[in-house]
């Protein structure tokens, strides 16, 4: 390879010197690269545990009967935000809601219905079981 110097003279480049040059490029390449694994590795996020295929089959899927009277649509009620919970908790303190794993969101009964697809806890909602039934006459 022939390339001119600046005063327009001819400098010549052996392959020795080449091979040297293409090797100090990958070189320098490879130093900028290795602070930033070892900055990816630390900053990568931890694991999550597996998934309970059990109790992730016992979820319901959303119901497909309710009836939401205007006297509840203010009702607040919690649920746990996970892949596992169908049910809402009328309760802060109850039993079932104390087993979450994943946060618990206080939302309105309506949003837990709907949006959300939650049926009522029997331990502590029992009482709201009738949205959920379609034989009763109202």
């Amino acid at each position: 390879m022939i390339n001119k110097n600046s005063q327009g003279g001819i400098i010549k480049m052996t392959s020795s010197s080449l091979t040297t040059c293409v090797m100090l490029f990958f070189l320098s390449l490879v130093a900028c690269q290795g602070p930033e694994k070892t900055e990816a590795a630390a900053m990568k996020e931890p694991e999550e545990a597996p998934v309970d295929s059990v109790r992730l089959a016992a979820r319901r899927p959303a119901p497909d009967f309710y009836v939401l009277t205007p006297e509840i649509y203010k009702n607040r009620v919690y649920i746990c935000d996970d892949i596992y919970s169908d049910i809402f908790h009328v309760q802060y303190d109850c039993k079932e809601l104390a087993g979450c794993t994943g946060s618990t969101k206080n939302v309105t009964l309506v949003s837990a219905v709907r949006d959300n697809g939650r049926y009522n806890c029997q331990a502590c909602s029992s009482d709201l079981g009738h949205i959920f039934d379609d034989k009763l006459i109202r």
